[in-house]
């Protein structure tokens, strides 16, 4: 009896992110199939979630609300929202100029929008054809023989950037949850719902669907107006030293990034000049993430850690560099300044296709940066997790829903 007391006092206030997340690990993904494999006995239908890999995937968003929103539902409910309720955007702002589009469905069964004008940022990148999807994340909570108290479920949404705009599109939310609320880190927005008490045996399944539209990416014709900036503003200050798995301390990686950088060409060609030599010398292999100095001393590592030696090849070099992470992959943003000391970011991809200064796939953004705090938590995280907070008994069972889903 003694023992148990002690047990349950020490319950009191844990943090579940999930025993892989524990161990630095993507948290446990809802696996495809029925919804219901995870019930015993089965008690909720819906239609199949599909798992994403790790490989998933600046401004500050200053207007999303701070004061939580009550909802006060007598059961659950499905609440579509106008398309008109955007998320406010990010700093980065766009001159853009888009009549309304035309809108095809291709082989994937994803709308894409046909824009009859391009937009683009006045001195960079321009924006080709954007495609839209629906992104869906959630939680899936069974309460074991116990109530659960005071359950906040954090969770990371997509959000607004110059080539990408988001919207609520639909909510599917139990009564059990009391608030919902916005939660801002800078380039990082969390969803955050509280639920104050779960009963014993509860099986439940909250759902927000958001509609993102993500356009190409076309590079700038004139490239040698750009260069690597003198001042250290505070947009790019984090985008220079080491970050999660992006070491920058290594002398054998130091000295060759640098000398692959001593050319004489212009910035925006020695960039260049890395990012082949990452692609050409660095072999892409399966299996677990080694990190920018053992993938550069062993000269193979994963697509994201090809990345990952990228950007640190970059910091070295005093470029700033980031990570950024879509649906299934991820690739690199570097930034320079045109002859008006403007900055932008430009991406590349490290892996898979060669694309320098665009994207000709758009995909979902995640998350652009890699090395964010959470709530709560002391570590940084290169890809910030969800994360669910509560006090008392452990659920039985908590899984994360993040998916995309064909835009209708």
């Amino acid at each position: 009896m003694h023992t148990k007391l002690i047990f349950r006092a020490m319950s009191v206030g844990l943090m579940l992110v999930s025993t892989a997340l524990l161990h630095s690990q993507e948290p446990e993904r809802v696996p495809s199939g029925d919804l219901s494999d995870f019930f015993n006995p089965p008690g909720i239908k819906t239609e199949g979630v599909n798992s994403t890999t790790r490989a998933l995937g600046s401004g500050k968003l200053k207007d999303i609300p701070k004061s939580e929103t009550k909802v006060d539902k007598p059961e659950p409910k499905t609440k579509a929202v106008p398309e008109s309720d955007k998320i406010p955007m990010a700093k980065e702002k766009t001159s853009t100029t888009t009549n309304e589009p035309d809108s095809t469905v291709d082989a994937a069964g994803r709308v894409k929008i046909e824009p009859k004008e391009v937009g683009e940022i006045e001195g960079g990148i321009s924006f080709g054809d954007p495609s839209v999807v629906n992104w869906r994340v959630g939680f899936v909570m069974v309460t074991g023989s116990s109530s659960v108290r005071d359950v906040v479920c954090r969770i990371p949404v997509p959000t607004q950037w110059p080539e990408q705009t988001v919207s609520i599109h639909e909510e599917e939310l139990p009564s059990e949850i009391t608030d919902v609320s916005w939660e801002d880190l800078g380039n990082i927005k969390f969803l955050k719902l509280r639920m104050l008490n779960v009963a014993a045996g509860e099986k439940l399944i909250g759902l927000v669907t958001f509609r993102v539209s993500t356009s190409q990416i076309i590079a700038p014709k004139n490239t040698s107006i750009f260069r690597i900036p003198k001042k250290r503003v505070r947009e790019i200050k984090s985008y220079f030293g080491d970050s999660p798995e992006i070491s920058l301390r290594d002398t054998k990686m130091k000295k060759q990034a640098k000398l692959l950088f001593n050319n004489g060409q212009s910035d925006w060609a020695k960039i260049e000049g890395l990012f082949d030599w990452v692609r050409d010398n660095i072999e892409e292999r399966a299996g677990e993430r080694k990190g920018s100095v053992d993938t550069f001393r062993e000269k193979s590592g994963t697509g994201e850690d090809r990345v990952s030696l990228f950007v640190a090849m970059c910091r070295i070099n005093k470029v700033p560099a980031r990570m950024v992470f879509v649906d299934g992959s991820q690739y690199a943003e570097f930034y320079l300044v045109d002859q008006n000391e403007k900055g932008h970011w430009f991406p590349c991809k490290v892996t898979g296709i060669r694309e320098f200064g665009a994207i000709g796939e758009p995909r979902v953004i995640l998350q652009k940066g890699d090395s964010y705090k959470a709530p709560g938590v002391k570590k940084k995280y290169k890809l910030v997790p969800e994360i669910a907070q509560f006090k008392g008994s452990r659920p039985k069972v908590m899984k994360w829903v993040r998916e995309p889903l064909s835009a209708k």
